[in-house]
């Protein structure tokens, strides 16, 4: 659900809906929705995932599990499902919702001579600062109680292949068990607990049987960089490994709470937001046009079924959304998005699948014509999604 035939024109997008007042209910239903997309943070000082993170990994696993034909992108809780929202974009999006008019305020597109600058971020896919071989850190996080605290172990990909972080114990106290009787003691005691949680996490468990050594960071690594091949081959981009002094730049993580991205750059952000939850390559957020579909949001795309004219070819079936998810599915006007010149594309990687955000597991969008492919498939990047990305940027014969 990534590659899309929107691109935003102008500063402002608006959704193309008719002025109304909004009610302070309706209101503060909105900015509930939108906080609760913001993402967690990550203290990179104890290698370990806080609190809202690894509370989104825990929804996220709950998303997939209640809605299994849903992509990846679709089930990671952020806007529209996978696209970040800064905090001043948030509440001046309350503030034009406040005023009747459904308006979003979005980052310039284009990245600066066509070229994007990236980092894997410190500790993320195997490349473990300072630890050449597999490597359990268990640190201590704070609980609410006197000196009780939750005992958390951050597995590098080699030994723990889906989860930057998981919460083995709760309620050690370091004062009183040393780390080697913990680890133990989770060993023993926790082992087929954390096994299954990776099995549901994977949705295969037999995909959760390989050895502690065998290394999946260089695949992942390599599944990332295969995506960015994809697109140097396809367009004028090109993609830069960060220097020290850059300041403005994307920074990749395998937080396991989702796929998700910032759409288009923005020099004020700093760093750019992409993140995918750790996986076998080929699978969840590491399908090959799901890595695309993230790289095209941080190039400046939208998803396909958000353009102008998107009712003329699918229908959105309201009565099968999950409660509270009609949000993801606004439309933006013809003046502030366009589709270049190119056709509506059911099978788009930047398009939603049939099942996004179905509350009953019915079908959420129905295309209204006959078209070839899946739609929401992500095995692939269409020729249609390679010639808006050609003419976005104006890359040279993009529009011949």
């Amino acid at each position: 659900m990534l590659r899309l035939s929107l691109v935003v024109l102008a500063v402002g997008l608006a959704a193309a809906v008719p002025p109304v007042t909004r009610s302070r209910n309706d209101i503060e239903a909105f900015r509930s929705f939108l906080e609760s997309t913001k993402i967690g943070g990550y203290d990179d000082r104890f290698c370990r995932i806080v609190t809202k993170t690894r509370k989104d990994a825990n929804l996220y696993i709950q998303r997939a599990t209640a809605n299994p034909a849903a992509n990846a992108e679709e089930n990671s809780g952020k806007y529209e499902g996978d696209i970040v929202l800064d905090d001043f974009i948030i509440e001046d999006m309350l503030a034009q919702y406040a005023q009747g008019r459904n308006a979003y305020t979005w980052p310039n597109t284009h990245w600066p001579n066509d070229t994007v600058v990236w980092e894997f971020g410190e500790g993320e896919f195997g490349r473990m600062v300072g630890h050449s071989r597999p490597w359990i850190a268990v640190t201590r996080a704070e609980g609410e109680g006197d000196n009780e605290g939750h005992i958390i172990a951050h597995a590098g990909v080699e030994s723990l292949p889906f989860f930057a972080g998981i919460i083995l114990a709760r309620g050690h106290n370091l004062k009183t068990k040393s780390v080697l009787s913990i680890l133990v003691h989770v060993l023993v005691h926790e082992f087929m607990s954390i096994y299954y949680a990776l099995a549901g996490w994977s949705g295969n468990r037999e995909r959760t049987k390989r050895k502690r050594g065998k290394e999946k960071g260089p695949l992942q690594q390599a599944a990332i960089e295969a995506g960015i091949k994809d697109i140097e081959e396809n367009s004028c981009i090109k993609f830069r490994y960060r220097e020290p002094e850059d300041t403005v730049f994307v920074r990749l993580t395998g937080h396991p709470n989702g796929c998700y991205a910032h759409v288009g750059y923005w020099a004020s952000r700093g760093v750019h937001t992409l993140n995918l939850a750790r996986n076998t390559p080929g699978v969840g957020c590491f399908r090959h046009a799901t890595i695309v579909h993230e790289w095209l949001h941080i190039l400046g795309f939208l998803h396909m079924q958000s353009t102008y004219n998107r009712d003329d070819y699918v229908q959105i079936v309201e009565e099968n959304l999950q409660p509270g998810t009609e949000h993801n599915f606004a439309i933006y006007t013809s003046d502030l998005v366009s589709n270049l010149d190119v056709e509506y594309d059911y099978v788009s990687c930047m398009h939603y699948g049939p099942f996004a955000f179905s509350v009953n597991g019915l079908p959420t969008i129905v295309a209204l014509r006959e078209h070839e492919g899946v739609m929401g498939q992500r095995e692939y990047i269409t020729e249609k999604d390679w010639i808006r990305l050609r003419r976005h940027y104006n890359c040279p014969g993009a529009w011949d």
